[in-house]
């Protein structure tokens, strides 16, 4: 998980024989073989050695869409840099940063898509719920970012492969990593009620 594991084999001298080289193919295409998806570990028993906590997220909320999310709490339940398994969907998320603040300090725009809701009451009454106690301006919070490991890494690859951006390129790349082709054919389509296809109004906080 840290740094050895992007590190390049260093390369081969170039007075190898013949049978060295053909020796070397046959090793990386095994390595290639085995390796498990887009994660980089040569065994899936290797990548899942890595994930050794639990984690239970709420709701249906469009945050979860995201390659990464944050996620407000209370207490100091995740560390930075561990892996955990997210309980109702079965996938893999990289804690990647945590900050401690006071609420008044964190943007409202992570506070609303952090609840789901534009409103602030709304916003303030999810939170007290999450968190078992009144969410007031100067209550301390602690801001968790999760990324899931699989999306993240398919960006990677995205960016690896792509050399020249092209819009073909792109619109496949983003297709493959969560279908962005699909917000355009929403806001055009007349079996959408129309109050949905311009929701860019917020109340003031």
């Amino acid at each position: 998980m840290g740094l050895d594991d992007f590190m390049d084999v260093e390369p081969s001298s170039t007075d190898n024989t013949t049978e060295d080289v053909e020796k070397s193919n046959n090793q990386e295409e095994s390595i290639v073989d085995n390796n498990y998806g887009p994660i980089g570990y040569e065994s899936l028993e290797e990548y899942e050695d890595t994930v050794d906590k639990s984690i239970k997220l709420e709701g249906g909320l469009f945050k979860y869409n995201l390659p990464i999310f944050p996620v407000i709490e209370n207490t100091d339940t995740y560390s930075t840099s561990a892996r955990y398994r997210e309980e109702n969907m079965k996938r893999n998320l990289s804690c990647i940063n945590v900050d401690k603040h006071i609420l008044s300090d964190v943007p409202r725009e992570l506070i609303m898509l952090d609840t789901g809701e534009t409103d602030k009451n709304k916003c303030l009454e999810t939170l007290s719920e999450r968190f078992n106690q009144e969410a007031k301006p100067d209550t301390e919070v602690y801001v968790y970012f999760f990324g899931k490991i699989r999306e993240i890494a398919k960006f990677a690859i995205g960016d690896s492969l792509t050399d020249s951006w092209s819009l073909k390129d792109k619109d496949h790349i983003l297709k493959a990593i969560y279908d962005e082709s699909y917000t355009q054919r929403f806001r055009k389509s007349d079996e959408v009620d129309s109050k949905y296809k311009h929701i860019d109004h917020i109340e003031p906080w």
